[in-house]
Formats: structure tokens, sequence, C-alpha cells
């Protein structure tokens, strides 16, 4: 399936909880929501970082910044069953 930025909807919502006092997610994070959404959209379709860049319009360093939140936060989205 090809995933171009037309084929893509942004979803809107407001952004949760400061992560750090007086700082919104959007700014910690460096992405607004609309891109980030974009990006894990992509990146969940099978494109590589670069394609993502290039479909995005976007630096790799971000793409990448991205991919490695994904990477460092997984432990969070699995279910700790004792």
């Amino acid at each position: 399936r090809q995933v171009t930025k037309s084929s893509l909807k942004e979803i809107e919502k407001a952004p949760s909880p400061d992560i750090i006092p007086g700082m919104d997610d959007e700014e910690a994070i460096g992405m607004p929501y609309g891109r980030l959404d974009f990006v894990l959209l992509a990146l969940e379709n099978g494109l590589e970082n670069k394609q993502v860049s290039e479909v995005l319009g976007i630096e790799e360093k971000d793409v990448i910044y991205v991919n490695d939140l994904i990477q460092k936060s997984e432990h969070m989205r699995k279910i700790y069953t004792p």
C-alpha cells in the first residue's frame, strides 16, 4: 500500500498533560501532533526513515528521532503480568 501525504488524514486532538511543567508535549517532542501522527502512520506502514522524510517533506533526523522515541518507550506498551 502506498502512503502519500495527501492520502493521510490528520487527527485533531488536544495535547495531553504537561511532561515538563510549563512546557506542552508538542514542545517537548519538538514536533506538532499532526506531523507526528503522519510520521507514526508512515512508519507503521513500513516506510523507511528516508522515505518518510521525502513523502512528508521533513528532515530525516526528525524521523530518526521519532523512531528513537518509539524504541525507548516500548516497555510502556507492554502489559505486565506477574
